[in-house]
């Protein structure tokens, strides 16, 4: 009867492995998945909030426009972003370019930090503050010819669909059972 138990015992046994010897068991019954349902959601709420965005991106290089004495026009398209039109000169032209991603950026990482708290309003925001930053920079240190070309918005979306995604990766995973 002792050696049914040792036999038995041995199946207990810790397992040492060879370098490279993978455990098929020791993988855990869990993994992180994404919710479709989820990022369908943000994705809508990011889109939303693009027009939005792009009017406050405006907005910050109108109030430089405004602080030099001049009149400013914004318009806004729903997937060509904007346009700020200052009517007269600006005596700043590096604050005039920096202007719109700062201001749109600073209210979009700030927005997002605020509503942490809720993780899809949070992914949308600052994806759309971060974009807004990185743009603030460029626009501010590039050539205009670059920054209103095809070129420059197809670079600004692969930027935003790498920080989207990053963003949904790092906070919105949730465990799920493995099949």
């Amino acid at each position: 009867m002792s050696k049914v138990k040792d036999f038995a015992n041995l199946w207990r046994m810790p397992k040492v492995f060879v370098s490279g010897e993978d455990d098929m068991n020791s993988q855990t019954k869990h993994v992180k998945k994404l919710d479709r349902k989820r990022v369908l959601i943000c994705m809508a709420m990011f889109f939303a909030l693009l027009p939005v965005f792009s009017y406050l991106h405006e907005t910050g290089h109108a109030l430089v426009c405004i602080a030099d004495g001049n009149e400013a026009e914004i318009s806004v398209e729903i997937f060509n972003g904007g346009t700020t039109l200052c009517h007269g000169d600006v005596s700043n032209l590096f604050a005039y370019k920096i202007s719109g991603g700062l201001f749109a950026g600073i209210i979009g990482i700030t927005a997002g930090l605020a509503l942490f708290r809720w993780k899809i309003p949070f992914i949308a925001v600052t994806t759309i503050g971060a974009g807004h930053l990185i743009n603030a920079v460029i626009e501010a240190f590039s050539d205009s010819y670059f920054t209103h070309g095809n070129e420059w918005s197809a670079i600004l979306g692969f930027i935003e669909v790498v920080i989207f995604l990053s963003l949904l990766i790092i906070f919105d995973r949730k465990m799920v059972k493995r099949n």
